[in-house]
């Protein structure tokens, strides 16, 4: 790590000193920098192919994060250019923004606060269940690495830069609340902020301030961040920052973004979970509205020297965090699912994504790793087959609404559908079969393409349809919530039927079995 900060410490020493000779270096810097890391990384991977073919090992890690941190050294001159105009420029614009519309931020804040409430509250429930200390008991969830330590023992490669920001979050939560409930207030505060963001992406694009609180409230009741809003976890982190590139999409022009915002805010997207790289290139396409492959590769070395100069400092920080390991992404391949049919996964693609995440069911008993557990069902009661009709059957109307209203021809749909389209795409190879574990990364996009079928609504009986939907999403999801830690308890004291030798959770029984 010395000879890192070192080499990259030099570099940036050196531009620093040069761009008082020529400012236009800041701009030239990162790219130079993601050229050279770009071509050192094809050439070390040529030679272990090639010259020294062999099992790919931690000494590849180190190997990776070297070359890039030394080049993230190019980013710096930039990264300072850019931390003043945070600064000087958009802490102010936004607060002139946040005047202009300070009764509507108040409510979207308060929403926002109201719901973090309630999943704190609810994962409290879960928490004394000591469920938080398990892998795989709560729907296929690992709450254990971001409660143990803090996040530093979040696997680093799949979530870059996410260990930093829960373990500093957890320490300024811990103030507040005790620190065993550090992490699940960290967790519940983003399921808020995820509120608070929907409800201004709604209102933005239906033009309305009640359809946009009622998209906000319709995502807060959704299975997929009740669930994971309510236990510390990444992917309501995820769903956050999701929402957030859709949000620069929608205010492309209300807000006169720059090529800097969009470059931030993908980085943030990508460090918390590596695979939102694809949904930050789709909205920064949709955000640009061009096709030009230039300003597709500046916003990817920009992206790429800003992301390692970032997790540079993160290993200042947590040095024990050290991510981008090939090795892991090796691994990962055991989580492909390439056997499966086609119209098999298709069918439960569009349940995990239009319905399970959404609506609230009956949860299924399960053994894992010797202990109760449970796990993501598609089995309903009355109310819960009553709100899955009426939620199909209203989207499907929304979507209707969407084809004759033509609005599907507008940037912000466009950047919606694609992502959602690349969120199943990835998802039906990978992770297919717990796919209500990703839930979160999806759930937004269920709930904002139907959205746009409304813009312009402000008739009384679309307002009666969609108050009866929140009311019937509400009252189903909440049964939801009381019927996880009531089944968790029932089995936690049948655990007579428990099997110890069983580990494999496909070998779950029931006990009425």
């Amino acid at each position: 790590m010395g000879k890192l900060g070192a080499a990259s410490c030099a570099i940036a020493l050196i531009l620093l000193y040069t761009q008082r000779r020529d400012r236009r270096l800041v701009a030239r810097a990162p790219l130079a920098g993601a050229a050279l890391a770009c071509a050192a990384l094809v050439c070390y991977a040529a030679w272990r192919y090639f010259l020294r073919p062999g099992p790919v090992g931690r000494a590849d890690g180190h190997v990776v994060r070297f070359i890039l941190g030394a080049c993230s050294g190019f980013a710096v001159p930039l990264a300072l250019a850019w931390g003043r105009a945070l600064v000087l420029q958009d802490v102010p614009a936004l607060a002139r923004a946040v005047r202009g519309a300070k009764g509507w931020t108040a409510i979207s804040v308060l929403m926002g606060c109201l719901f973090a409430a309630v999943y704190f509250f609810y994962g409290q429930q879960l928490g004394r269940l000591g469920v938080f200390d398990q892998i795989d008991m709560l729907f296929d969830a690992d709450p254990k690495f971001h409660q143990s330590g803090w996040g530093t023992e979040i696997h680093t490669s799949l979530h870059p830069l996410l260990p930093a920001g829960w373990y500093l979050s957890c320490t300024l939560a811990s103030r507040a609340v005790a620190a065993e409930w550090a992490p699940l207030a960290v967790s519940a505060g983003f399921g808020g902020l995820c509120v608070t963001l929907a409800a201004l992406y709604f209102k933005k694009v239906t033009g309305s301030r009640l359809l946009g609180l009622a998209g906000a409230f319709l995502l807060g009741c959704t299975t997929a961040h009740l669930s994971f809003a309510a236990m510390p976890e990444s992917y309501i982190v995820a769903a956050a920052t999701l929402i957030s590139l859709q949000l620069l999409v929608a205010h492309r022009q209300s807000l006169r973004l720059r090529f800097r915002h969009a470059v931030l805010v993908g980085v943030l997207a990508t460090g918390v979970m590596i695979t939102n790289a694809a949904a930050a290139l789709v909205c920064y396409c949709c955000w640009r509205r061009t096709r030009r492959a230039a300003y597709v590769v500046r916003w990817a070395a920009y992206s790429l020297l800003i992301g390692s100069a970032l997790l540079a400092a993160q290993s200042l920080i947590l040095p024990q965090a050290c991510g981008l390991e090939p090795s892991e992404y090796v691994y990962q391949q055991r989580f492909l699912h390439t056997q499966t049919p086609l119209g098999q996964r298709l069918a439960g693609l569009v349940n995990a994504s239009l319905v399970q995440n959404v609506v609230g069911w009956i949860p299924a008993p399960a053994v894992i790793y010797g202990r109760p557990a449970l796990r993501a069902g598609l089995q309903y009661d009355r109310l819960g087959q009553a709100t899955v009709w009426l939620w199909a059957v209203s989207s499907l109307a929304a979507a209707w609404m969407v084809w004759r209203r033509r609005t599907w021809g507008s940037a912000t749909f466009v950047a919606a559908l694609l992502c959602l389209l690349v969120a199943a795409g990835f998802h039906s190879q990978y992770g297919y079969g717990n796919l209500f574990l990703y839930s979160c990364c999806f759930t937004f996009y269920v709930l904002a393409l139907p959205a746009h079928g409304l813009a312009g609504s402000r008739s009384v009986p679309v307002a009666l349809i969609v108050g009866v939907i929140c009311v019937a999403m509400a009252v189903n999801n909440a049964r939801f919530c009381r019927r996880v830690p009531a089944m968790l308890g029932e089995l936690e004291r049948a655990r007579g039927w428990v099997s110890p030798g069983v580990t494999d959770p496909g070998k779950a029984v029931h006990p009425e079995s």
